[in-house]
């Protein structure tokens, strides 16, 4: 009998780009299990693309496709959800 090596991914996270207060060409792309409470903890940029994902794989390659895509592409993804850059952290108050 064949044992499955796949490891179960049925948590929910997060993708999310952000943008330096001081600087509006510098972008973050980071990953979360909980982005609400790294919202209220410490985070102190802006806020302008998220997407939730209830499979740990699938959060981590969309994050690894953004990490690899170039800077106009990457504002394209930002764009489609946020149009006018705005902060979204009110989305999550």
């Amino acid at each position: 009998m064949r044992r499955s090596t796949s490891m179960p991914c049925n948590d929910y996270c997060w993708v999310y780009i952000t943008r330096d207060s001081d600087s509006s060409r510098r972008y973050h792309i980071g990953f979360a299990l909980d982005l609400p409470q790294l919202l209220n903890d410490n985070l102190q940029c802006d806020i302008l693309y998220y997407r939730q994902f209830n499979n740990t794989m699938d959060g981590l390659a969309h994050k690894l496709f953004l990490t690899n895509v170039n800077n106009e592409t990457l504002l394209l993804v930002i764009r489609g959800m946020n149009p006018e850059m705005r902060d979204l952290r009110r989305d999550f108050q």
